[in-house]
Protein backbone atom coordinates (compact mmCIF):
# COMPACT_ATOMS: atom_id res chain seq x y z
CA UNK A 1 0.00 0.00 0.00
CA UNK A 2 2.80 2.43 0.86
CA UNK A 3 4.51 1.67 -2.45
CA UNK A 4 1.27 2.38 -4.31
CA UNK A 5 0.95 5.73 -2.56
CA UNK A 6 4.57 6.63 -3.27
CA UNK A 7 4.07 5.71 -6.92
CA UNK A 8 1.01 7.96 -7.28
CA UNK A 9 2.53 10.98 -5.54
CA UNK A 10 5.86 10.64 -7.35
CA UNK A 11 3.99 10.32 -10.64
CA UNK A 12 1.85 13.43 -10.16
CA UNK A 13 4.80 15.48 -8.85
CA UNK A 14 6.98 14.40 -11.78
CA UNK A 15 4.17 15.21 -14.21
CA UNK A 16 3.82 18.70 -12.68
CA UNK A 17 7.56 19.39 -13.00
CA UNK A 18 7.63 18.15 -16.61
CA UNK A 19 4.54 20.12 -17.57
CA UNK A 20 5.81 23.41 -16.14
CA UNK A 21 9.27 22.79 -17.62
CA UNK A 22 7.81 22.22 -21.09
CA UNK A 23 5.66 25.34 -20.82
CA UNK A 24 8.76 27.33 -19.89
CA UNK A 25 10.82 25.70 -22.66
CA UNK A 26 8.30 26.45 -25.39
CA UNK A 27 7.85 30.02 -24.18
CA UNK A 28 11.58 30.69 -24.57
CA UNK A 29 12.54 31.11 -20.92
CA UNK A 30 16.11 30.38 -19.87
CA UNK A 31 15.21 28.98 -16.44
CA UNK A 32 13.47 25.73 -17.36
CA UNK A 33 13.45 24.07 -13.95
CA UNK A 34 10.67 25.51 -11.80
CA UNK A 35 10.98 25.92 -8.06
CA UNK A 36 9.68 22.84 -6.31
CA UNK A 37 6.98 23.58 -3.71
CA UNK A 38 8.00 22.54 -0.21
CA UNK A 39 4.66 20.98 0.72
CA UNK A 40 4.59 18.84 -2.44
CA UNK A 41 8.12 17.70 -1.64
CA UNK A 42 6.92 17.00 1.92
CA UNK A 43 4.15 14.72 0.66
CA UNK A 44 6.60 12.74 -1.49
CA UNK A 45 9.02 12.66 1.44
CA UNK A 46 6.33 11.24 3.72
CA UNK A 47 5.79 8.44 1.19
CA UNK A 48 9.53 7.80 0.96
CA UNK A 49 9.79 7.48 4.75
CA UNK A 50 6.62 5.39 5.17
CA UNK A 51 7.49 2.81 2.50
CA UNK A 52 10.53 1.22 4.19
CA UNK A 53 8.94 1.48 7.65
CA UNK A 54 5.80 -0.36 6.52
CA UNK A 55 7.92 -2.78 4.50
CA UNK A 56 9.97 -3.61 7.57
CA UNK A 57 6.77 -4.33 9.49
CA UNK A 58 5.63 -6.62 6.67
CA UNK A 59 8.97 -8.44 6.67
CA UNK A 60 8.75 -9.13 10.40
CA UNK A 61 5.22 -10.51 10.01
CA UNK A 62 6.39 -12.55 7.02
CA UNK A 63 9.16 -14.07 9.15
CA UNK A 64 6.61 -15.01 11.83
CA UNK A 65 4.29 -16.57 9.23
CA UNK A 66 7.20 -18.46 7.66
CA UNK A 67 8.11 -19.84 11.08
CA UNK A 68 4.52 -20.97 11.66
CA UNK A 69 4.24 -22.53 8.22
CA UNK A 70 7.48 -24.44 8.34
CA UNK A 71 10.02 -24.43 5.57
CA UNK A 72 9.28 -23.02 2.14
CA UNK A 73 9.94 -26.46 0.65
CA UNK A 74 6.68 -27.67 2.23
CA UNK A 75 4.01 -25.24 0.96
CA UNK A 76 0.67 -25.42 2.68
CA UNK A 77 -2.71 -24.26 1.44
CA UNK A 78 -2.25 -21.09 3.46
CA UNK A 79 1.09 -20.36 1.78
CA UNK A 80 -0.38 -20.94 -1.71
CA UNK A 81 -3.23 -18.52 -1.00
CA UNK A 82 -0.77 -15.96 0.32
CA UNK A 83 1.40 -16.30 -2.79
CA UNK A 84 -1.62 -15.98 -5.09
CA UNK A 85 -2.77 -12.81 -3.34
CA UNK A 86 0.69 -11.27 -3.21
CA UNK A 87 0.61 -9.79 -6.70
CA UNK A 88 -3.07 -8.88 -6.98
CA UNK A 89 -4.38 -5.34 -6.65
CA UNK A 90 -7.20 -6.52 -4.39
CA UNK A 91 -4.74 -7.81 -1.80
CA UNK A 92 -3.59 -4.23 -1.30
CA UNK A 93 -6.63 -3.66 0.94
CA UNK A 94 -6.36 -6.96 2.84
CA UNK A 95 -4.35 -8.06 5.84
CA UNK A 96 -3.68 -11.37 7.49
CA UNK A 97 -5.53 -12.07 10.75
CA UNK A 98 -5.67 -15.48 12.38
CA UNK A 99 -4.72 -17.24 9.15
CA UNK A 100 -7.36 -15.47 7.03
CA UNK A 101 -7.26 -12.46 4.76
CA UNK A 102 -9.68 -9.80 5.94
CA UNK A 103 -10.38 -6.21 4.97
CA UNK A 104 -8.08 -3.71 6.63
CA UNK A 105 -9.48 -0.40 7.82
CA UNK A 106 -6.03 1.24 7.99
CA UNK A 107 -5.21 0.17 4.44
CA UNK A 108 -8.61 1.36 3.20
CA UNK A 109 -8.21 4.80 4.81
CA UNK A 110 -4.73 5.16 3.32
CA UNK A 111 -5.96 4.10 -0.12
CA UNK A 112 -8.95 6.46 -0.07
CA UNK A 113 -6.91 9.36 1.30
CA UNK A 114 -4.19 8.82 -1.34
CA UNK A 115 -6.62 8.60 -4.26
CA UNK A 116 -8.56 11.63 -2.99
CA UNK A 117 -5.40 13.68 -2.45
CA UNK A 118 -3.83 12.84 -5.81
CA UNK A 119 -7.13 13.53 -7.61
CA UNK A 120 -7.54 16.92 -5.90
CA UNK A 121 -3.94 17.87 -6.68
CA UNK A 122 -4.36 16.76 -10.31
CA UNK A 123 -7.44 19.00 -10.61
CA UNK A 124 -5.57 21.94 -9.03
CA UNK A 125 -2.67 21.32 -11.41
CA UNK A 126 -5.00 21.14 -14.40
CA UNK A 127 -6.68 24.38 -13.35
CA UNK A 128 -3.33 26.12 -12.90
CA UNK A 129 -1.97 24.90 -16.22
CA UNK A 130 -4.98 25.62 -18.40
CA UNK A 131 -6.80 28.72 -19.48
CA UNK A 132 -5.60 32.18 -20.26
CA UNK A 133 -3.36 32.56 -17.21
CA UNK A 134 -0.75 30.18 -18.56
CA UNK A 135 -0.69 31.81 -21.98
CA UNK A 136 -0.29 35.36 -20.70
CA UNK A 137 2.17 34.82 -17.85
CA UNK A 138 4.56 32.02 -18.76
CA UNK A 139 7.37 33.74 -16.81
CA UNK A 140 5.49 33.26 -13.56
CA UNK A 141 4.16 29.77 -14.21
CA UNK A 142 4.99 27.53 -11.28
CA UNK A 143 4.00 24.23 -9.79
CA UNK A 144 1.03 24.63 -7.44
CA UNK A 145 1.74 23.88 -3.82
CA UNK A 146 -0.37 22.00 -1.30
CA UNK A 147 -1.84 23.50 1.85
CA UNK A 148 -0.01 22.74 5.11
CA UNK A 149 -3.19 21.27 6.59
CA UNK A 150 -3.30 18.77 3.74
CA UNK A 151 0.30 17.73 4.46
CA UNK A 152 -0.54 17.35 8.17
CA UNK A 153 -3.56 15.17 7.33
CA UNK A 154 -1.39 13.09 5.01
CA UNK A 155 1.10 12.61 7.83
CA UNK A 156 -1.69 11.52 10.18
CA UNK A 157 -2.89 9.04 7.57
CA UNK A 158 0.62 7.57 7.38
CA UNK A 159 0.94 7.37 11.17
CA UNK A 160 -2.41 5.57 11.31
CA UNK A 161 -1.31 3.13 8.63
CA UNK A 162 2.04 2.32 10.26
CA UNK A 163 0.46 2.13 13.73
CA UNK A 164 -2.21 -0.21 12.40
CA UNK A 165 0.51 -2.49 11.01
CA UNK A 166 2.38 -2.38 14.29
CA UNK A 167 -0.54 -3.23 16.59
CA UNK A 168 -2.48 -5.20 13.95
CA UNK A 169 -5.71 -3.16 14.22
Amino acid sequence: MAKFQLLLWTGIASFAVLWVSFVRLFSGLDALMPLLPTNLLGIVGIGIITTPISGKQSESYADIRRGLLGTEAQPTEFARIELALKNQWSSMLLELKNGKYVSSLTRLQMFLWTVTGVTIYALVLLGAMSGTAIVTATETVSIPDLDEIFVALMGLSQVGFVAGKTVKV
